[in-house]
């Protein structure tokens, strides 16, 4: 059970392992509007820029930190916690880029997230833990379903698409062809840990606290979706469906009341996904 970490509720409705969906309890404005903030904000990073070496991910940057130093202020431990993971993985992209690449700066977010809520913990106040949840038979069918649908809209992005260079390619490239497969393990397998933690983690438990399960569920595949805009699949129309699914592994993350059977969903999709990287970085090489 997770009880409130700022401001007075009712602890009944907001238990982590059920994730009910009964009323929710009063929230003041900060509550609300913080965790938010700091979504909207670190959403726009791909319209002006990730890196605070320059201008716009200077911006992301400073604005993130503004915030969380708002939440310290007015002791919305959730909501710092939350700013603290975002900060470092924007901060993570002024790295060389050896470094920088995704999903590096998302587990670094991660990282940083989970040692503030071991370090912040306390019996009124305890950490947040990333459930794994069930695996029914039904959950499994809904898992390969989405597997498969999601691997057959990217091959279909991939025919119609215009080739796409990624820094990714650059690395790609230098493997030895002995460690392709194990690097494509570990690229799906991390890949999809780190961005399941970090959305359909950290990010959708503080917009549920604060919105409800539905809402949260919406609100952070946009942020999803729109931090695709130069992932993959890439543009307006790999913002659109990277949504879809960020809406789909959110239902999924409810009904499992976990993180394994999204994880499953996205690792299939990434391998997919490496496997494109691969092809393209051969034909430019």
């Amino acid at each position: 059970m997770l009880l409130p970490a700022d401001g007075s509720g009712d602890a009944s409705a907001i238990r982590w392992p059920g994730w009910r969906l009964g009323r929710m309890p009063f929230r003041t404005a900060s509550e609300v509007l913080l965790p938010l903030a700091l979504v909207t904000v670190v959403s726009f990073a791909p319209f002006i820029g990730y890196d605070p070496g320059h201008a716009g991910g200077r911006a992301v940057l400073i604005a993130l930190a503004g915030l969380t130093l708002l939440a310290a202020v007015t002791r919305r431990a959730r909501s710092f916690r939350l700013g603290l993971a975002l900060s470092s993985t924007i901060a993570a992209f002024a790295l060389p880029w050896e470094v920088s690449w995704w999903p590096l700066p998302g587990a670094l977010g991660v990282l940083v997230y989970v040692l503030s809520c071991l370090i912040g913990r306390s019996a009124a106040d305890p950490a947040i833990h990333f459930r794994l949840g069930k695996l029914t038979r039904t959950d499994g069918l809904i898992i390969l379903s989405i597997a498969a649908v999601s691997a057959g809209f990217l091959y279909l992005f991939r025919a119609m698409m215009p080739p796409h260079q990624f820094l990714g390619d650059q690395l790609v490239i230098q493997i030895p062809a002995s460690l392709m497969l194990l690097a494509g393990i570990l690229f799906a397998t991390a890949n999809a840990a780190v961005e399941e933690l970090l959305f359909r983690g950290a990010i959708m438990h503080h917009l549920r606290y604060a919105f409800g399960v539905w809402p949260a569920v919406a609100l952070q595949a946009v942020a999803f979706g729109l931090l695709h805009l130069h992932g993959y699949p890439y543009g307006p129309i790999g913002v659109a469906l990277a949504t879809v699914y960020g809406l789909l592994l959110g239902a999924v993350r409810v009904r499992s009341n976990g993180l394994l059977a999204p994880w499953v969903a996205h690792v299939v999709a990434d391998s997919v996904i490496f496997i494109f990287i691969l092809q393209a970085a051969s034909g430019s090489s």
